[in-house]
């Protein structure tokens, strides 16, 4: 049977402590509300439409104005560029890009 190690915790400060926690409960709620945002999406748009493409209205306090906008775009297919054309592919590449990621555990004690 295996054992739990206990780990050392850092000496952070309370307003140290309490930026990581933050950190970490705002990075869940911004998952919960991009899934709900998805799911009232499509409902919204058809309400949308369905009055003519923009609606004026009041809720809760709030005025609220909505309007749809359909844009059309074209993207390029990059793993086939650099298939067919890797010079050209190469030559245009300018950039490399960098990024760090912060992730935060919480456990309730």
């Amino acid at each position: 049977m295996s054992t739990l190690k206990k780990a050392k915790l850092n000496n952070l400060s309370t307003l140290q402590s309490k930026l990581l926690f933050n950190y970490f409960d705002a990075n869940k709620k911004k998952k919960a509300y991009t899934k709900l945002t998805i799911d009232l999406k499509d409902p919204a748009v058809t309400i949308v439409d369905a009055n003519g493409g923009q609606v004026f209205t009041v809720c809760k306090g709030h005025n609220v104005h909505a309007k749809t906008m359909f844009k059309e775009y074209l993207t390029i297919d990059l793993a086939k560029l650099k298939e067919e054309q890797p010079k050209i592919y190469n030559q245009y590449k300018v950039k490399k890009v960098e990024s760090t990621t912060l992730e935060v555990n919480v456990n309730k004690i």
